[in-house]
């Protein structure tokens, strides 16, 4: 595995414990994510134990992909059903991440494949390539089966 992958492994690894964190106590979150490994490391003056890193699941929540085949066919289509959504994240999405959204698919023409990368903290983590474009998604239900944490982003270009 790339150096590069393997830290957006890790990256997303740390989102998807906090976004799983956040479903969890009900502070769902919606989100374009920043490519946040273009900007220079901060080094802590005091170094701190790192934390135990999660342990990623094996197998993906059999609702998760249809689910996010099902937002991004309708951001395509510019008609996003907000009721899929928990409040929180239906009320996020309709303050700007549905327009972010389907202005990131719109263009990136046919869906071509969704492939489960890994889960945690019950989100699970998929990258979805189009005919014009690479995404990584965080994807979690709640137990009624609405969206409760969503998180995407374009995959980051490797510098040449």
């Amino acid at each position: 595995m790339s150096a590069q992958l393997s830290a957006g492994l890790m990256a997303a690894s740390l989102f998807v414990a906090l976004a799983g964190s956040a479903a969890a106590q009900d502070g769902v979150a919606a989100a374009r994510l920043p490519n946040s490994f273009d900007q220079p490391v901060r080094v802590a003056a005091a170094a701190q134990p790192a934390p135990a890193a999660p342990v990623p699941t094996e197998a993906a929540d059999p609702r998760t992909e249809p689910a996010l085949r099902g937002v991004i066919a309708a951001a395509q289509a510019d008609s996003i059903d907000y009721s899929v959504f928990t409040p929180g994240v239906g009320e996020t999405m309709r303050q700007g991440q549905g327009a972010t959204l389907s202005d990131m698919v719109e263009n990136m023409g046919a869906l071509t494949a969704v492939t489960f990368v890994g889960g945690q903290d019950g989100a699970d983590l998929y990258r979805a390539r189009f005919e014009a474009g690479d995404t990584q998604w965080i994807i979690g239900l709640d137990e009624a089966g609405k969206i409760g944490v969503f998180l995407f982003r374009e995959t980051p270009v490797a510098p040449e």
